[in-house]
């Protein structure tokens, strides 16, 4: 979410009408165990959203190209150089 919030998408992922999820539930072995992601000890968000993946990521996609990032399908990245300031696959 913070990251999400950050690259200034988090009006266009609430509009996309994902499903709000404020916690999660666990069950293993007839364990059942719940967690509310307002119950916690450090800053950050309540809530997050339950996504399908694949529309999620082509929202996320393509709210970064139209923001003006380049983006290349079927690419194959087999190096990168972090060594500066700018990021450059090799």
């Amino acid at each position: 979410m913070e990251f999400i919030e950050q690259a200034g998408m988090m009006d266009v992922v609430r509009a996309a009408g994902f499903q709000l999820k404020t916690g999660a539930v666990f069950i293993h072995n007839k364990q059942y165990s719940d967690f509310c992601f307002s119950d916690k000890f450090s800053a950050g968000f309540d809530t997050t959203f339950q996504v399908q993946r694949d529309r999620f990521d082509l929202l996320l996609a393509s709210e970064a190209e139209r923001m003006g990032v380049d983006i290349r399908w079927q690419q194959e990245l087999i190096a990168a150089d972090f060594s500066n300031d700018t990021i450059a696959a090799l």
